[in-house]
């Protein structure tokens, strides 16, 4: 298996508690002719890895950090409120997991 390349703690409200959970994105591996990127998502009630293509290793991580608050929003955990990042006390909503993964949403000016 891949070193983590990096990873940011995640907690998710269960049953009145919080609850530790991880998204890591592993070092750039060779894959044949292009570079795979795994994609490790994983708090109570949600666990999701998959690897993310690219056609040279900093493709293959800018696509799979860009993934990242994507899969995020997309969990029931999300759309339920139950989620914050590791140490923080607001819940994770649209504006703060754009914030905190640096992202934008298409359609919106930078």
């Amino acid at each position: 298996m891949t070193e983590v390349c990096v990873e940011r703690r995640i907690e998710c409200l269960v049953e009145g508690k919080w609850r530790s959970g991880r998204i890591a994105v592993m070092q750039p591996e060779l894959d044949g002719e292009d570079w795979r990127c795994e994609l490790d998502l994983d708090w109570p009630g949600y666990k999701k890895s998959y690897p993310v293509m690219g056609v040279d290793a900093y493709q293959a991580l800018e696509l799979a950090l860009r993934i990242v608050p994507v899969e995020i929003m997309a969990s029931e955990s999300f759309c339920r409120g139950q989620l914050r990042l590791y140490a923080e006390q607001d819940l994770l909503n649209e504006e703060r997991l754009y914030k905190a993964f640096h992202a934008q949403p298409y359609g919106k000016p930078s």
